[in-house]
């Protein structure tokens, strides 16, 4: 559903999600490392750090 206020050039898109989608081969293979089932949990730890590292970088290289 998209919504346009008159008063401002402001488009407002409801219901609509973001996604990113990560060009680097490191952080798909972190995703693929969570989305396993049979990963032990330990690396499914050191996965997830090592992604918000990685997403800590990318957010603030802008």
């Amino acid at each position: 559903m998209v919504r346009s206020m008159a008063s401002e050039n402001k488009v407002i898109f409801d219901d609509i999600m973001l996604v990113f989608v990560s060009p680097y081969p490191l952080i798909k293979h972190y995703i693929s490392v969570l989305r396993n089932e049979q990963m032990p949990c330990p690396v499914i730890k050191i996965a997830i750090a090592d992604l918000g590292r990685l997403f800590k970088y990318e957010d603030s290289r802008d």
